[in-house]
């Protein structure tokens, strides 16, 4: 048996395998008496079935499982277990030549990790947008909160600016103006005072009563023509907000806020802790894309795959274990592997930085990280992570890959120059 590695390219290798019949025989006949106790047939006991009828009955199939086990054999023998290669992704046999009782010619390519240089970031400037929470911002808050714990009464006077109307709703054909089969919709409530409600079905429900009928259209995003309705008014219910007061704000909380104030000074905190979780990630994702751009170097077409295996693994598992009808993987891959691509330069860039600098999850790390997640005692921390590594210790291995991440970010953010920019609407577009 001869096997032979030739690189491709500075990512990719090419094993060839090349194997005699007599090997692979003496592996077949070895196969076959293994198989022989087993096999059953009429005539013969058990375990006695001639050779050559074993043979002829399984010897094909045993054949190929043999001539495949030769190739994982040789393959972890000369690649993977050789320190030549630090192997990424799966290989893949891209030749098989083979017919029983004949010789095999096999090839087989596997990528390997790419040499990364990382670059000089001494000079490298980047963007951290701030925010500061204004009352505006918290009085919006507090207005969502007086109408989820608002009050609503029922009248027979014609619906307001400001009333909530209930309707039955059908959509109508175009072209003969009656209802659609299968189309009613019974309890749609519309708010006339909504600055997002279409003003076509605002002018046709205002000042409508219980019983009345109205129509109206509304344009839906991706159809070149209106949908016509007809709405059949069940009820019109008029809204009373709470006083902005004490009791309001006990009443938000569940009494877990005495004062308007305490509730103001909670809602910004939330806002305050919304904000600089978005701009973060916002900062991140910035860093991240800095560095995809300036690495440059090839990436083995095994691992991009192994990204695009795993989306449509996911898609699948969302879907009841099974791919939706009409997927087509095909399209999928060719549509996401550019970003996939980016997925591998990054990981891969992620790698050298881990290695490079040294970067590791002490089990400190690990306690402080589960604490926050409880009480943010990192006691508690420490008991919740006995907890999950005697239950669950898949979420350890999550766990220390988040903190990795957020390590190699850490570590980016402190070489990068940061410069700081108030947060604007245009600052947030870019």
């Amino acid at each position: 048996m001869e096997s032979n590695i030739t690189q491709l390219s500075p990512v990719e290798y090419e094993l060839d395998i090349r194997a005699e019949r007599d090997t692979i025989d003496i592996r077949i006949n070895g196969q076959l008496k293994k198989l022989r106790p087993s096999v059953q047939m009429n005539g013969f006991r058990p375990g006695k079935v001639p050779m050559g009828l074993v043979k002829r009955l399984h010897g094909r199939a045993v054949a190929y499982e043999v001539v495949d086990e030769l190739i994982q054999e040789v393959y972890k023998a000369e690649v993977l277990d050789s320190p030549d290669h630090d192997v990424l992704g799966s290989p893949t046999v891209t030749k098989i030549e083979y017919e029983p009782d004949g010789e095999l010619h096999a090839l087989v390519q596997f990528g390997v990790r790419p040499s990364v240089q990382l670059m000089d970031l001494a000079n490298e400037k980047v963007t951290r947008l701030t925010h500061e929470v204004t009352d505006d911002e918290v009085n919006q808050e507090l207005e969502k909160l007086r109408s989820k714990i608002a009050t609503y009464e029922s009248q027979d006077s014609p619906a307001g600016e400001d009333d909530f109307v209930r309707v039955d709703l059908l959509q109508l054909d175009s072209q003969s103006d009656t209802p659609v089969v299968g189309s009613r919709q019974d309890g749609v409530v519309f708010h006339l005072g909504s600055d997002e409600l279409d003003e076509s079905v605002k002018d046709a429900l205002l000042g409508a009563r219980p019983g009345d009928q109205a129509r109206f259209s509304i344009f839906h995003e991706g159809y070149d023509r209106d949908h016509r309705y007809e709405a059949t008014i069940i009820d019109v219910q008029k809204r009373t907000l709470p006083e902005m007061d004490d009791e309001f704000a006990s009443a938000a909380t569940k009494g877990r806020t005495d004062t308007l104030d305490a509730l103001k000074a909670e809602i910004n905190d939330r806002l305050k802790d919304q904000w600089d979780r978005v701009l973060r990630d916002q900062l991140e994702g910035e860093v991240v894309r800095r560095m995809v751009d300036a690495h440059d170097f090839e990436i083995p077409p095994s691992v991009v795959e192994l990204y695009l295996d795993s989306q449509i693994d996911d898609i699948a598992r969302r879907s009841d274990g099974k791919l939706p009808e009409g997927f087509d993987v095909e399209y999928f891959r060719e549509q996401n592997r550019p970003e996939a691509e980016r997925t591998a330069r990054w990981m891969l860039i992620r790698d050298q930085i881990i290695t490079q600098h040294g970067i590791t999850v002490e089990s400190e790390d690990l306690d402080t990280a589960f604490g926050d997640t409880g009480d943010g005692d990192q006691s508690s921390g420490k008991s919740m992570r006995a907890v999950f590594e005697k239950n669950y210790p898949e979420m350890i291995d999550q766990m220390e890959r988040r903190i990795e991440n957020q390590k190699v970010l850490d570590w980016l953010l402190s070489q990068f120059q940061v410069e700081d920019e108030v947060w604007s609407d245009n600052a947030g577009a870019q």
